[in-house]
């Protein structure tokens, strides 16, 4: 068996069993949920136990003709609920009404909130209410029907009144690249899809780099990785942790994805969350996704490998990851506004193909576009040759730093590592260079 297959293996059942690791995995997205489920189930209702059945109209525009009363009655027919709106002279006599009202019940001489239409009306459309109590958007739906169909019939206008109130009932966009049907109650999802994912691959990266670099500085300080040293190179070693993190972090990404997909098939059946019901489960999206984690997780692991090798703590170690990772996630994040207003955009673009940013933009620029083919593989070939890049240097600063202990480094000596001929920074122990030789 490879050498570096038996590390990426101990890697990766090590760090499986780890709390750290379980809690990442599975504790965050069900504490997501669980504070998701808590959110909408607190939000404070638009209903209200005030009858609202009766309401006033105060008309001082007087060019507007409206009739003394008027029923109507919501369109759902499952609660339908009949209003009766009462037109007053003034605002003394519907102040009066309203005052009439004991909070119970509601009788012929009261009303529970009356609006004034004022004398300016046609040029304004200001309309104001009054009331002791929250107004909801169906008394205010029902003002609104009740004026319009008013104003329909001084303009003699022949149409039904739910179409000039809400001209678009059920809209569903179809894109025509994926394929995928949207409804419009699903459109919000819609967009927090490919902030998910993204969001999702960052917390991978940022755990799974922690790892490597805090295993690393451990092993520095327990001496063990001299011990791995003799049996196995400092590519190999290298090799082993990327590989069997990658895979941890492969594993994270998938979890969340599966519960992603499980909560767009289940949800729907439950009424509380009808509104997914809309939402098509984004598969392109997804592979894209994994495919983009994979090859950003290489190239961000290569650079974490290296830095973690030249970390003297574990403080240090964390300040290292994320100094690397954190530019990637941030320039996406305070850049998103321009991912929903243009996509295709020239900022959106140009982070799609910086290797350092294009895992994330790419990922959220699919969600919210149709990404021509071309741009997608050139974004991966210009992430693949960076982490080829990446890795080789990477590698040449993890075999100088592997055995180093006590020794400051500066950006002049790294550039010498990479690109010259220096050993190690400091001699490998008499221990070791024993080890090697009896092994040999």
């Amino acid at each position: 068996m490879p050498k570096f297959f038996t590390i990426a293996r101990r890697e990766y059942l090590y760090n499986l069993q780890r709390p750290a690791y379980l809690f990442s995995a599975f504790g965050t997205p069900l504490i997501i949920i669980g504070l998701w489920i808590l959110i909408f189930a607190f939000l404070p209702s638009d209903e209200s136990n005030v009858d609202f059945s009766r309401l006033g109209v105060v008309n001082n525009a007087g060019s507007l003709t409206l009739p003394a009363t008027d029923t109507l009655t919501t369109s759902d027919e499952e609660d339908a609920i009949q209003y009766t709106v009462v037109l007053y002279e003034d605002e003394s006599s519907a102040q009066a009404a309203l005052d009439a009202f004991d909070g119970e019940t509601l009788t012929d001489d009261a009303i529970t909130a009356y609006f004034v239409i004022p004398a300016d009306y046609r040029e304004t459309g200001r309309v104001d209410v009054v009331s002791y109590d929250a107004v909801s958007p169906d008394v205010r739906a029902v003002f609104n029907e009740y004026l319009l169909s008013t104003l329909s019939a001084e303009l003699e206008i022949v149409f039904p009144i739910d179409r000039l109130l809400s001209p678009v009932e059920d809209l569903t966009v179809l894109a025509t690249d994926s394929g995928r049907e949207t409804t419009r109650a699903a459109l919000p999802v819609i967009v927090l899809i490919p902030l998910f994912f993204a969001i999702t691959f960052w917390i991978a990266l940022q755990t799974t780099g922690s790892f490597m670099v805090n295993g690393l500085v451990q092993e520095k300080s327990n001496r063990i990785i001299e011990i791995i040293a003799t049996t196995a190179s400092p590519l190999q070693i290298m090799l082993g942790k990327i590989l069997g993190l990658g895979a941890l972090g492969l594993t994270q990404v998938t979890v969340w994805g599966v519960v992603a997909v499980l909560a767009l098939l289940v949800a729907p059946q439950i009424e509380f969350f009808s509104a997914l019901a809309g939402v098509a489960i984004p598969f392109d999206v997804i592979f894209i996704g994994f495919l983009f984690f994979l090859f950003g997780y290489f190239f961000f692991a290569s650079m974490l490998a290296a830095v973690g090798v030249l970390a003297g703590s574990e403080q240090q170690g964390n300040q290292y990851t994320v100094f690397v990772t954190m530019p990637g996630y941030f320039l996406v994040i305070f850049s998103v506004a321009q991912f929903i207003e243009d996509p295709n955009g020239t900022l959106p673009m140009v982070l799609s193909f910086l290797p350092i940013t294009s895992p994330m933009a790419m990922i959220v620029r699919v969600g919210f576009a149709s990404v021509p083919l071309w741009q997608i593989a050139a974004s991966i070939g210009v992430l693949l040759f960076s982490t080829v890049v990446v890795a080789w240097a990477g590698a040449k600063i993890f075999r100088w730093g592997l055995l180093m202990y006590g020794k400051t480094f500066t950006p002049r000596d790294l550039i010498a590592v990479i690109f010259g001929n220096q050993e190690m920074g400091t001699t490998v122990s008499q221990d070791v260079k024993q080890n090697k030789e009896a092994t040999a």
